[in-house]
């Protein structure tokens, strides 16, 4: 299990940028499971250690993967506003893919809303 086998090791030499993917992955398969509680404190820790090593794609990442795990509590709210900050950053950086991403969970989000 990558819990118990990767993440020691990552955190052990320092490696950061892998630990912080490998928690996002870690969260996407939690979600994939129903585990919304835990599939969220994992994105929460991967946004943190992306936002302190200041990786722009990877935050959005990270933004995109809470906004979708929001959208499965049901908090659309925090999903719209979640994936709106990704969105941005996407932009910014022009992540084409990532802002198609974006732009498909929040049209999904106002349609689940009954905003259109």
């Amino acid at each position: 299990m990558i819990e118990d086998e990767v993440l020691p090791i990552m955190r052990q030499t320092g490696d950061r940028w892998n630990l912080s993917s490998a928690l996002c992955v870690l969260s996407s398969a939690m979600l994939d499971q129903g585990d919304l509680g835990p599939a969220e404190r994992v994105a929460t820790k991967s946004l943190s250690i992306r936002r302190a090593i200041q990786d722009r794609h990877a935050v959005a990442e990270s933004l995109a993967e809470l906004a979708f795990v929001a959208w499965r509590q049901p908090n659309e709210t925090r999903g719209r506003t979640l994936f709106a900050e990704s969105l941005v950053i996407r932009r910014a950086i022009g992540d084409q893919a990532g802002i198609a991403e974006c732009e498909r969970g929040l049209t999904a989000l106002a349609s689940a809303d009954g905003v259109a």
